[in-house]
């Protein structure tokens, strides 16, 4: 069996991409945490050590507010986790019968996301909140 092998270049180049940037590293832009945010929220991310936001979280805060739709494109480990699961964490601190869909590309990453979550509304609940995943067939 042979393995034809790509260079990475030859992947980004083609009709299919739409764009190809580099940014350059900046500080990171913090804002104070919204005003509106539900008080058992605000003292859940403060007994993890969040008194901020970085500014493409609270973008998407800003935009979950309007009930606008949100895409978050960032690095890894630089906050989307937080950016979508606020808007779901202050909806359910309002009203307990809220309910939330995420979509995972994968099982993996669904199973990542799993216990941070739990622990996030937990910490704001000081109960466990059942957390249902449907992985397909079988």
């Amino acid at each position: 069996m042979s393995v034809a092998v790509t260079a990475w270049a030859d992947l980004l180049e083609g009709e299919e991409l739409a764009y190809l940037g580099t940014e350059r590293s900046r500080a990171a832009r913090l804002e104070p945490l919204p005003d509106g945010l539900d008080p058992r929220v605000v003292s859940s991310l403060a007994g993890v050590g969040v008194t901020g936001l970085y500014a493409h979280q609270a973008e998407a805060w800003n935009a979950a507010s309007r009930g606008d739709n949100v895409i978050v494109t960032t690095g890894t480990a630089s906050g989307k986790s937080l950016a979508f699961n606020l808007p779901v964490a202050d909806a359910i601190a309002r009203d307990p019968k809220t309910r939330a869909l995420y979509l995972y590309p994968t099982k993996a990453l669904a199973l990542l996301k799993k216990p941070s979550f739990a622990i996030f509304i937990g910490c704001i609940f000081l109960i466990c909140i059942p957390l249902y995943f449907y992985f397909g067939c079988c």
